[in-house]
């Protein structure tokens, strides 16, 4: 099993742990009623683990042009010169999103709390032009929607071209489709929150391609990918039963830190991706 697929499965398997928890105790227990209302606002433990795991992102981001750069001989300037690139486009918008993160946290007033209930009234036009949004929107197209339908039609890149290179490997793997998918699924479905209709759009697409590739391309699912599936289910079940718990809470935050792990397994299975190229190749 590859080192980056067992990592970010267990980041992914610890940090739906604690989600559970949070979200359990704080529909079932009374006395703590206010626990995940308390982790997701604005600076506090959810933003914490989001800027952590994005600075690792960014980290593997600078590493991984130089790691495959070395192996240019089999795969050609062009594909590494192309995987710069794009390397540095995908820098660049990680760095936006630190910037934003680093406000979040760093310019939260502990002394705002009536202002921040009226910033909670989520509107059409508040939604939908929001950085949570467009996060959700990319990472929803990108890293579930565009390879799952590749792995679904069986689509098949020419390794012998500089661009079907390129795209092999920097495509993701199920262990960053099943991260995001459940970043896409953490939300109220059964609210009158203006984003509801946007995740369900998201939630039952990425199911019917996921529960089809279970049935007929089981030959990609290993251990992991499978773990990674019940977890989705299990989450699925606890957000119907703790939808209050929920709509209390800045939940989106919770999604941030899941939607910034996927982004993190995604970075790391580029070297995975060029490892199994080469093989390929020679």
């Amino acid at each position: 099993m590859k080192f980056n697929t067992a990592i970010c499965s267990y980041l992914f398997f610890s940090l739906m742990i604690f989600n559970v928890l949070a979200l359990t105790t704080s529909e079932f227990l009374p006395i703590f009623s206010q626990v995940f209302t308390l982790l997701t606002q604005n600076g506090r433990i959810y933003d914490i683990f989001s800027l952590i795991i994005l600075i690792s992102a960014i980290l593997m981001l600078c590493i991984n042009p130089i790691r495959i750069y070395r192996r240019k001989d089999i795969f050609g300037k062009t594909t590494s010169f192309m995987i710069f690139i794009f390397s540095c486009v995908i820098l660049v918008v990680l760095i936006a999103l630190l910037y934003w993160l680093w406000h979040k946290i760093f310019t939260y007033n502990t002394h705002t709390i009536a202002m921040r209930e009226q910033v909670q009234v989520v509107t059409w036009q508040s939604y939908y032009v929001s950085v949570e949004f467009y996060i959700s929107l990319t990472c929803w197209i990108c890293l579930v929607v565009l390879p799952l339908l590749y792995k679904v039609l069986s689509l098949n890149l020419n390794i012998k071209h500089r661009i079907g290179r390129t795209l092999l490997i920097l495509q993701p793997r199920l262990t960053t489709i099943l991260i995001v998918m459940n970043a896409n699924a953490l939300h109220p479905y059964f609210s009158n929150l203006p984003s509801r209709y946007a995740h369900i759009i998201f939630f039952f697409i990425g199911a019917i391609l996921l529960i089809y590739l279970l049935f007929y391309q089981s030959k990609l699912f290993h251990f992991y990918e499978y773990m990674n599936t019940i977890l989705f289910s299990c989450m699925i079940l606890c957000l119907v039963l703790c939808s209050e718990s929920m709509l209390r809470s800045d939940f989106m935050n919770a999604q941030i830190t899941l939607y910034m792990l996927g982004i993190l397994s995604w970075c790391g299975e580029w070297v995975e991706n060029r490892d199994n190229l080469y093989d390929k190749i020679t």
